[in-house]
């Protein structure tokens, strides 16, 4: 099943499902690489132990490993931050649009758009595409403010940072991905 030809709404709830699943792998992989390179800084690993070959062949496991820990504690949080970011921004991006591809595919687009998460998402999703502030439009102002549960959404914060908490963010995926097992065709 390939992600890009999704034949039936059994499939997109798979693919989708698989794009969570995968995301959380990653997660709990960077929290490992993290803790892991913690204990380098106070001398408890033995960097030989993860030494592995990227399929590109010029840039081992460790030497990656090395080269973060030498850019220190700080450097160390901001690297899982961006990587954490990026992962959370794939992850709604790629099961947003999947939906809303098939959806538009199989002329049910406006059930989608229906949705109380739906123009939240959809704003998030921008936003996050681009530079991670967020960027209304003169037909984004129309849906504002919005609110999904306890976050809200309001003009005036146009063109500041993104500040989402990672469960809200999961939880919109699991808005989709219920609506695609549940609502569509």
């Amino acid at each position: 099943m390939a992600l890009g030809n999704i034949k039936s709404a059994q499939e997109l709830s798979g693919s989708l499902l698989s794009l969570r699943y995968a995301a959380i792998y990653d997660i709990f992989g960077q929290i490992c690489l993290h803790e892991f390179i913690k204990n380098c800084h106070k001398g408890t690993n033995n960097l030989k132990e993860l030494a592995t070959i990227l399929p590109e062949g010029k840039l081992t496991f460790d030497s990656f490993v090395n080269e973060v820990n030498s850019l220190g504690e700080k450097a160390l949080v901001e690297t899982k931050r961006n990587a954490n970011r990026a992962l959370t921004r794939n992850l709604l991006k790629e099961v947003f649009r999947l939906a809303q591809s098939y959806c538009s595919d199989t002329n049910q687009l406006e059930e989608m758009e229906s949705k109380s998460w739906y123009q939240f998402t959809r704003l998030i999703v921008n936003s996050m595409s681009h530079d991670f502030k967020w960027r209304f439009h003169k037909k984004d102002k129309k849906h504002l403010p919005i609110t999904y549960k306890k976050e809200t959404l309001e003009l005036n914060v146009d063109g500041q940072d993104i500040h989402m908490r990672l469960q809200v963010l999961i939880e919109l995926v699991d808005e989709i991905i219920s609506f695609s097992k549940s609502e569509i065709k």
